[in-house]
């Protein structure tokens, strides 16, 4: 019975791939991380803390410190990143706005951006959000462990969506 409960807890743990098409570029995310920044690290626009999200194609290494982020140049993979400025926003369940927010001169309240990195370096292909909302489960501890949970609705500036949820464990080599 205990191996039986231990392979639950394994399978309910795991989740099928979420795929999304962004611009001319696919994502199908297998890897999902989150990273903590007591300043404005990720955008300097946003109310500190701030929380940056990742989702990536490319499997990431538990966030080991030789992880390399989801930058990896030997293939190409996409990414999208959810910034969100956790600053003056007391209640963490009640949805952000997303928006497209300049990092140096803007304000808002989260961003989200999509990049596509070719095989072997090259240009990367980089579609900023237009709006969107993403909201966390529930106000918790970045330093507990716990995974940051969520959902987001986006629209990119090309037009295309990316709608789901999110269950990302703190990478705290990358935390600033």
């Amino acid at each position: 019975m205990r191996r039986l409960a231990c392979l639950f807890v394994m399978v309910a743990g795991c989740s099928d791939d979420v795929s999304f098409t962004i611009g001319k570029h696919s994502l199908n995310v297998s890897s999902q991380a989150f990273n903590y920044s007591a300043t404005t690290a990720f955008c300097e626009r946003l109310s500190a803390p701030v929380l940056k999200m990742t989702l990536a194609d490319l499997k990431q290494t538990a966030c080991s410190s030789g992880d390399d982020g989801g930058t990896s140049t030997a293939k190409a993979h996409s990414q999208i990143d959810l910034i969100l400025g956790l600053g003056g926003h007391d209640n963490l369940s009640t949805p952000f706005t997303v928006s497209n927010i300049d990092c140096e001169n803007g304000s808002g309240q989260a961003t989200a951006v999509f990049t596509y990195f070719p095989a072997n370096g090259g240009s990367t292909d980089v579609v900023a959000v237009a709006s969107g909302t993403a909201s966390l489960d529930k106000d918790f501890d970045f330093n507990s462990g716990d995974p940051a949970k969520g959902s987001f609705n986006l629209t990119f500036a090309d037009g295309s969506k990316a709608n789901g949820s999110f269950s990302a464990q703190n990478c705290t080599q990358l935390n600033q």
